[in-house]
């Protein structure tokens, strides 16, 4: 179809234009794109041709929201630095091909190029697979905020053209692209008169898009209104309070992806879906920036800042995003594609198969979905059944009736209702199938039948130094002098080599970077000490009970714990433990709130066979576990492990039921009813307290289990929001349980879902 034509002399310019009635538009749910051809004819012969991929698609601000195609959009974004551990800043054209991919796999609408415009080529990928796009001119003087002059050259008109040509080339070199919805005019670099002429000059240019700067506080010349790493406590205010500008908001940065994390993304995110003017946010970032280098022997780090002795340095803030640098997804970024899930589901009520399924694309309605369902015990899959007559338009939020039959509930086990939500067809960016994100809604109360426990013998025996306990080949062993258990064998065979005993300690993470040195300097929480006041054994012909009584403390502290230890050893070979916590407060000396609470003890290193009933199968804390669901899992110790580029705290899983260390044969199970946090490491705190990079963790023979009563959030804390109050571990008086026991390795299950009375 020709559209347009023109005539113009040999050296002249010419400009068509053609209003065109019908056309479909372009959305980031929904990148329809045209091929427009300009040919140049001379003679009635085709001289010259070119062809440009074009979409059609209007933005404007209505209220205090922003629209593309007259509807309100939701952002939910990263910021994206060019970058390659191998190429630096030379990335391969299908490097960032797959990055957008990656992005649309995981939920993921938006890209901030910050701070400078990006290679050509990843825009046209962005309007073929369909992103919306705030486009950065290459403008930053963040450093003299350092030197407190930060508007040095902001306002100087001398400084103008230098601003407004980085905006100027890079509008011009971008204006075709549809994905583009926002020209940023620079970032951290003050508000002044230059800014203003910018803004000027690119309004000049291109009417048809917003304009965003962070900078400009009272959004005097912007578009949108801007703010980087607002707490919740602000972005909510911001929501709810009516401004003098009334400008839609942008969260340009925040929750800081830097190490384990971030957390509270769902909190982020429940106020970016009641507040209509905030518009959704760029995570910061999308890449850890980590130079890939390969020692002799094959080993490859990442380094950062400071590794090659160049000071002054930002050390490893550059290592702050959702991939890794060998591009494997963080436990961070598997949590932010379950959030951002477009299909959100809510049962209505704590039982029934009454469900709310909201939508919420902008433009799509849920015709190309279906829900996966299953019915299962967390390991076996009882029953599986499909619905795909889902039409939800949308922003609609609908009922659904989810009925499945009934199943045979076994004794002692919980089951669930799994939801996966999925594309009914392949899509530009995934295959058919792929997954949007899933849910888990508990079905019933468990049947809880307890069954007699065997009554065996006991025998105690006792010297000046130790009482040992021994039952069906199984001897326990207490250490008279420090009141804990110093060892578990069975058969001989060593299973516990030592503990429990409590920690309030974890490895630093990146996002408690304001923490730790109050934490270490001021209240010496890795210096956390038992101190036993007295130990009494009393038996029975079928078991025996070891009571310890103690102190915990940190050095030259005033605050801490008085504990009881109740071991309890049946004849079967089993032993309950009870932890009272009672604590010793001091407001004025103790810390805010602790990492931990919790016992840490040591394994055999030989049982590296993981095996657990709780949250999984990823790491997942209080403040990030949206994508995490209750179910039988297994692994080896190194599994237990995430590979971060600064190692640090890891591999925590929540609300376990039961979790098994054993060999190829056999090894040590320990059931908790109530549910505990476990970490699971082939090393200590301190030594990965103490690491730069993974290859330098000091590895150890045992294996170091940690059982938590409660463990704190992430938060994202080194640019940005703390753990929220619920998800602070308060010095307060805490009971945890648990049990330990031998079990064969293919039993473990059977006997870990056995209650006895």
């Amino acid at each position: 179809m020709t559209a347009a034509s023109g005539e113009a002399e040999a050296g002249e310019s010419a400009s068509i234009s053609a209003r065109l009635e019908s056309v479909r538009t372009w959305t980031a749910e929904t990148p329809y794109l045209y091929t427009l051809t300009l040919s140049m004819e001379q003679n009635g012969t085709v001289s010259h041709q070119v062809s440009y991929r074009l979409g059609f698609r209007r933005v404007e601000v209505k209220g205090n929201v922003f629209t593309v195609n007259g509807k309100a959009v939701l952002i939910n974004g990263v910021n994206h630095h060019d970058y390659s551990p191998e190429g630096g800043r030379t990335v391969d054209l299908e490097v960032m091909r797959q990055d957008v991919l990656l992005m649309k796999q995981h939920n993921i609408n938006a890209i901030r190029f910050s701070h400078y415009p990006s290679i050509e080529a990843i825009y046209d990928f962005c309007d073929e697979y369909g992103m919306y796009v705030i486009d950065e001119a290459d403008l930053e003087c963040h450093g003299f905020e350092w030197a407190h002059v930060y508007d040095m050259i902001t306002d100087d008109p001398s400084w103008e053209n230098a601003y407004v040509d980085r905006a100027v080339r890079m509008v011009e070199r971008d204006y075709n692209h549809p994905s583009i919805i926002m020209w940023s005019l620079g970032n951290e670099s003050c508000f002044g008169v230059n800014f203003k002429k910018e803004a000027e000059a690119v309004r000049a240019m291109d009417s048809s898009r917003l304009i965003h700067y962070e900078g400009d506080f009272e959004a005097e010349i912007t578009d949108v209104y801007s703010t980087m790493y607002s707490r919740l406590k602000g972005l909510k205010e911001i929501g709810e309070t009516k401004m003098k500008h009334n400008r839609p908001h942008i969260h340009c940065e925040y929750s800081h992806a830097m190490g384990n994390g971030p957390g509270c993304l769902a909190d982020y995110q429940k106020l970016y879906r009641t507040y209509d003017r905030l518009q959704g946010g760029f995570i910061w970032e999308w890449y850890d920036h980590g130079i890939k280098t390969t020692d002799e022997n094959g080993t490859v780090t990442y380094k950062y800042g400071g590794n090659y002795g160049d000071f002054p340095t930002n050390g490893n803030f550059c290592i702050d995003g959702l991939l890794m640098p060998d591009r494997t997804p963080s436990p961070g970024l598997v949590e932010y594609k379950q959030v951002i899930c477009p299909v959100w589901m809510e049962r209505l009520g704590e039982t029934g198969d009454l469900f709310a399924v909201k939508n919420y694309y902008d433009f799509k309605t849920l015709d190309g979905i279906y829900l996966e369902c299953a019915v299962t015990d967390g390991k076996e899959t009882l029953e599986t059944f499909t619905i795909d007559s889902l039409h939800t338009e949308p922003g609609v939020e609908e009922i659904l009736t989810i009925p499945h039959s009934a199943v045979e509930w076994k004794d002692n086990r919980d089951y669930y209702l799994n939801i996966s939500v999925r594309e009914k067809k392949e899509t530009a960016w995934a295959p058919a199938g792929h997954e949007l994100g899933h849910y888990q809604f508990p079905l019933s109360e468990k049947k809880t039948v307890s069954v007699k426990r065997e009554e065996l013998p006991v025998s105690v025996s006792e010297t000046a130094t130790e009482v040992s306990i021994s039952c069906q080949d199984v001897v326990y062993s207490f250490d008279k002098v420090h009141g804990v258990l110093s060892s578990m064998k069975k058969d001989g065979q060593e299973l516990v080599k030592r503990g429990p005993v409590l920690t309030v300690d974890r490895a630093d993470i990146d996002n408690d970077m304001y923490k730790v040195n109050d934490w270490k300097n001021n209240y010496f929480i890795s210096r956390g000490m038992e101190e036993m006041e007295y130990m009494t054994v009393s038996s029975g012909q079928n078991k025996a009970q070891v009571y310890i009584q103690k102190h915990f403390g940190c050095y030259n502290q005033v605050w801490g714990f008085k504990l009881a230890y109740v071991y309890t050893v049946y004849g079967d070979g089993s032993m309950e433990t009870e932890l009272h916590g009672t604590a010793i407060r001091n407001p004025e000396f103790e810390p805010e709130f602790l990492p931990r609470i919790g016992v840490e003890m040591n394994v055999n290193g030989a049982f590296r066979h993981v095996a657990w009933y709780g949250m999984g199968p990823g790491e997942n804390y209080c403040d990030s576990r949206q994508a995490a669901v209750m179910g039988v899992y297994e692994t080896d110790v190194d599994g237990m492990h995430t590979n971060y580029v600064m190692p640090q705290e890891n591999g925590h899983r929540e609300n376990v039921r039961w979790v098994s260390l054993t060999d190829e044969k056999e090894g040590l199970l320990i059931t908790s009813r109530g549910g505990v946090g476990i970490n699971v490491h082939d090393y200590t705190t301190e030594a990965l307290r103490s690491a730069a990079h993974p290859c330098e963790i000091k590895k150890q023979d045992d294996i170091v289990l940690n059982l938590d009563w409660k463990h704190s959030g992430l938060g994202s804390n080194s640019c940005g929001q703390e753990q929220t109050e619920e998800c602070k571990v308060r010095i307060e008086d805490f009971a945890m349980s648990f049990a330990l026991s031998f079990t064969e390795r293919e039993k473990a299950e059977e006997r870990a879902f056995t209650v006895f009375c």
